[in-house]
């Protein structure tokens, strides 16, 4: 597992200079599982906080694992109701994200984290 501080000047700065407006932070990493922070400048350069979530259902195994994708799903479920955003990309990755106050970005981290840690264990 990856565990970084959440710097959140460091990305203001860094998500004002790319050219895409956005810069983000890996926060925790597990298998199949990464914990993003992040940050979007938009045309009017009103800045909002997001943490996401990015869980790979396949990983790029050769063989599908039909039990590792029903507990990513159940999981999904459970960040689903704490008020994330759901939807899909190429690859077979889930992506999770909710938009949140700056005030809240190292709490919500947090306690996503405790979820993910909570829900790997349930489901070993």
């Amino acid at each position: 597992m990856k565990h970084s501080t959440c710097n959140i000047a460091d990305l203001k700065k860094t998500a004002k200079t790319t050219e895409a407006g956005e810069a983000y932070i890996i926060f925790e990493k597990y298998p199949d599982i990464e914990i993003r922070t992040g940050i979007k400048v938009s045309e009017i350069k009103q800045l909002s906080f997001l943490i996401e979530i990015i869980i790979s259902l396949c990983n790029n195994h050769q063989l599908i694992d039909i039990s590792m994708i029903e507990r990513q799903l159940q999981l999904v479920k459970i960040i689903q109701k704490q008020g994330y955003k759901i939807s899909c990309e190429d690859n077979c990755i889930i992506v999770c994200e909710k938009t949140v106050e700056e005030s809240d970005v190292t709490k919500e981290l947090h306690q996503i984290q405790q979820t993910i840690t909570e829900g790997i264990r349930r489901h070993k």
